[in-house]
């Protein structure tokens, strides 16, 4: 599948261009069809349905469950986080009350780091 000796291109190469070509050819004409751009978009019509369906059934088995969805737990952080920025700002506000009352700023307790576990959350060790 090499090109001979004057430069001239095998048969073999010479006929995989003509088919490459050809198949440009009929792929651009397809996908410049009418009914071939309609029928994608009634495919993918037909997908976001059915991704609909899926997502209400999911919802419906959760809450069956009593588990949350997504969109409670996003719920849930978005308040987290206001919450925590609400904290900030009034420990900002302590420190600045104790300053100005002549109190020291390390005189209220240590923040916690972290929150406690739960017993039973998956750890190893004794319940």
């Amino acid at each position: 599948m090499s090109e001979g000796k004057a430069g001239q291109k095998s048969p073999q190469l010479e006929m995989f261009a003509v088919w490459q070509k050809m198949m440009s050819e009929s792929m651009e004409t397809l996908l410049r069809s009418p009914l071939f751009l309609a029928a994608m978009g009634k495919g993918l019509e037909n997908s976001l349905l059915v991704k609909e369906q899926v997502d209400k059934s999911l919802q419906t088995y959760l809450q069956a469950l009593n588990l949350p969805s997504t969109k409670d737990i996003q719920r849930v952080l978005e308040g987290l986080r206001r919450l925590q920025g609400e904290v900030e700002a009034l420990r900002a506000k302590v420190d600045q009350l104790l300053e100005a009352s002549g109190g020291r700023k390390g005189s209220r307790p240590a923040k916690r780091q972290e929150p406690r576990r739960r017993r039973g959350d998956g750890r190893k060790g004794s319940d």
